[in-house]
Order: C-alpha cells, then structure tokens, then sequence
C-alpha cells in the first residue's frame, strides 16, 4: 500500500515518513510551498525524502494559498474578528492537495505528522484528539469531509512529542529532534499587526481603537 505524506521538512513529518516506512508502506512525499519563505523548507524536505529513499515532489500553491487563506485572514482582522487560518487551509488547500497528488500518484492513502486520532463507527469517521494534550490538533481539521478522513492516517496520534523526539533521535535523526518548533502564523514572521500593516496600510484608521466589553456589553 502506498501514502503521500505531507512534508514540512520537520520533526513531525520527519517521524511520520520513518514510522510508515518500517510499517511497510510505499512511502511519497509531498511539500508545499505556500509563501515565499517555503522554499527553503521545501529543500530541507527534498534532503530527508533523498536520506530516506522515498520520493519526493514540491507543489507551489502560493496563489492558491493566497487566495483561500492570506486574503479571508486579513479580511476576517478587517470585519472585527479573529481568524483561525489552521482550520480554513486544512480543508480548502493542504487535504484537499494532498489528495489530489495522492490521486495522481497513485497513492491509496494521506498521512501528517498532525497529533489527532482518527476512530470509525458505523462507516462515520471521527476525529479524536491526540494523546498530547500539549499538542493536541484535532480542532484545526474538523472541517475534513468523510471521504478525506476514509483515507487519513495520523501516526503521531497515541504520541507524546518527547517521545517523538526520542523515536528521531533512536533512527539516526539526532539533529532533526533537536530543531526547536513554531506556534505561530506559517505565513507571518514577526509580529501579526506589523503583516496587516505592509498588506493593508489603512488597517489603523479603518479599524480603529477597539473596546474592552463584557458579555453584558458594558464597556470595561
């Protein structure tokens, strides 16, 4: 059996192509570049794909990206909200792409390195959340649709993220498990206000100074 495995060029995917591998999976993987700083991970995961011995394919969806994630995130800021670009990208760009590529490779199944569990009762697939509950990411895919999740797997799901670290460090990827972890924006480095600043220079005097509010709507 074959699976394309989303690669970041990170611990996770890292593990989780090792992990399918000694499984006896036809291991592929697949990088996206979403933004121009993507490029440089897309060559870390060409290098562990090549270490690996699987193959390794790059797809720029930076217009895609643009269109289905950056713009309704900025948008949301605009309208007075708080976007989540995790759960709007799952669904509209990296599943959806990966399974895709999946299709055009030949690939039965799509696997990440995200800490969820996937659970299937009475043919209806259900999204659990992760062992870690530091790490739990079961929230960011709740919008997969059925035929995505029939083909999902998730290793990293009973793990806890020291124990993933280890398992890297056991297989010969020492420095890889040492590589610090972003909880940010993919897409921003620095501070998020200073993005919505260089997209939308007005954002100050359209927005304007907001107000603390109760649930009560009294000003605070």
């Amino acid at each position: 059996m074959s699976v394309l495995v989303g690669m970041s060029g990170g611990i996770e995917s890292t593990a989780v192509c090792h992990m399918l591998l000694s499984q006896g999976y036809k291991v592929k993987g697949l990088t996206f570049i979403t933004c121009d700083s993507g490029e440089s991970a897309a060559r870390s995961a060409k290098e562990l794909a090549a270490r690996l011995g699987i193959e390794h394919y790059v797809a720029d969806v930076r217009s895609d990206f643009r269109k289905l994630v950056i713009e309704p995130f900025i948008d949301s800021y605009l309208a007075g909200l708080t976007p989540n670009p995790c759960v709007n990208c799952n669904p509209t760009v990296k599943f959806r792409l990966l399974e895709e590529w999946a299709d055009k490779l030949g690939c039965e199944y799509i696997a990440t390195g995200h800490y969820v569990q996937i659970v299937c009762e009475n043919h209806h697939y259900y999204i659990v959340t992760g062992d870690d509950p530091q790490k739990d990411q079961s929230y960011f895919l709740w919008g997969l649709s059925q035929e995505v999740l029939a083909r999902c797997i998730f290793p990293l799901g009973g793990w806890k993220k020291l124990d993933v670290r280890q398992y890297l460090t056991d297989k010969g990827f020492a420095l890889k498990a040492k590589e610090g972890e972003s909880m940010e924006v993919c897409f921003i480095e620095g501070d998020y206000r200073d993005f919505l600043r260089e997209h939308c220079p007005e954002i100050d005097s359209r927005v304007g100074q907001g107000k603390f509010v109760d649930s009560a709507g009294r000003t605070l």
